[in-house]
């Protein structure tokens, strides 16, 4: 497995993961995604949970379509006009699953 940034590290420590995650956090950085993600949840839209955040709108949007393909399935129901975004059902079991997990080390 990958060492760079914050990816699991070993098999071991892979195991002891939720599964749903399993697959997201074998990459760089794929803690402050899904730190991210649990922070996004509770906005309306990208923009105000960018804003949020303190980084750039694109910059939340990357790390979260980069957290689907990793995962295979969409998080988030996207924001159109008159109605906000909301996690998909799946996007619930994965903010569950990454609750439970120290995000920040």
């Amino acid at each position: 497995m990958r060492q760079v940034g914050t990816a699991v590290r070993t098999v071991n420590e892979a195991e002891a993961l939720p599964a749903v995650l399993r697959d997201a956090l074998t990459s760089p950085y794929a803690r402050q995604r899904l730190s991210r993600l649990l922070a996004a949840r509770t906005c309306p839209t990208p923009t105000e949970a960018a804003r949020d955040l303190g980084i750039h709108q694109s910059a939340l949007v990357t790390q979260i379509n980069r957290l689907e393909r990793d995962l295979g399935q969409a998080l988030f129901e996207r924001a159109e006009r008159g109605r906000a975004m909301k996690l998909t059902p799946f996007g619930e079991t994965v903010t569950a699953a990454a609750s439970t997990v120290i995000i920040d080390r």
